[in-house]
């Protein structure tokens, strides 16, 4: 990347993401502790491929295309208690399965995340995720082999350690750090505020990765300098706007282009 060329911000163009935000939400949808059924799901015996190949996001274990939230674009077995006291507010022992999806841009896609956004402060009303699939071995109350096929977003998910969560600020959406620019210290200079914002992150998996609206060329020139680099983290990554207004600003007054 020694030959990026990064212009100083300009205005954000409204309409060129109006609308064309993806939607994407996150949580943990099993671990192996204790569930409503008092079943425990061995997540070493868990074959997610099936959902990850080709499965969906559904609404509370409905079927019929009205309940047809989204679908998956990451999933994972975490076992490194550091990565998920990042992900969860409450203490969760052992391993987790975590998972992150797009809602379609559809009606009962965008209502899932309104839904979300208006009881997201609400502690009494939290959706979680709950697997569907196959049960393929057992051993007492342990599921030791498990195949998950689909995902259902509840408001009644049967591990209380499941939850769903919007994907709305620069947040790292995988596991590997977080990107809190709510927390910086407006009293620093530009380059020890950006270098705080990407502990643990790196700058070329956030900045680049996956592409669908050609925000930058083979030499990873973005090529409409900051608009194309603040329209990518927006369209391409599902960012919020005024957040990732912010971030593009501050990294070009840090210098660290």
């Amino acid at each position: 990347m020694a030959d990026f060329h990064f212009f100083v911000a300009c205005e954000r163009d409204e309409e060129l993401v109006k609308g064309e935000r993806k939607r994407l939400i996150r949580g943990i949808a099993s671990t192996e502790s204790e569930d409503k059924h008092g079943e425990e799901m061995v997540l070493s015996g868990m074959d997610f491929e099936p959902y990850l190949k080709s499965g969906r996001l559904n609404y509370d274990h409905l079927t019929g295309p009205q309940h047809l939230l989204g679908k998956p674009l990451e999933a994972k077995i975490i076992t490194d208690s550091r990565q998920i006291g990042k992900l969860s507010k409450k203490k969760i022992n052992g391993p987790v399965f975590f998972h992150l999806c797009e809602l379609y841009d559809t009606e009962p896609g965008r209502a899932a995340w309104e839904l979300l956004k208006a009881e997201e402060d609400d502690d009494e009303r939290q959706h979680g995720f709950s697997v569907e699939g196959a049960i393929l071995g057992t051993r007492g109350k342990k599921l030791i082999k498990t195949r998950v096929e689909d995902v259902a977003l509840t408001p009644k998910p049967a591990n209380t350690d499941s939850f769903a969560t919007l994907v709305k600020s620069l947040t790292a959406t995988t596991t590997a750090g977080v990107l809190d620019l709510q927390n910086l210290d407006d009293n620093q200079e530009p380059s020890a505020k950006a270098k705080q914002a990407l502990t643990g992150i790196s700058l070329e998996d956030l900045l680049w990765g996956d592409c669908e609206n050609g925000c930058y060329d083979k030499h990873g020139r973005f090529v409409k300098g900051a608009k194309s680099a603040y329209l990518h983290l927006v369209k391409c990554h599902g960012h919020d706007e005024d957040e990732a207004y912010k971030f593009v600003k501050s990294l070009a007054k840090s210098g660290i282009f």
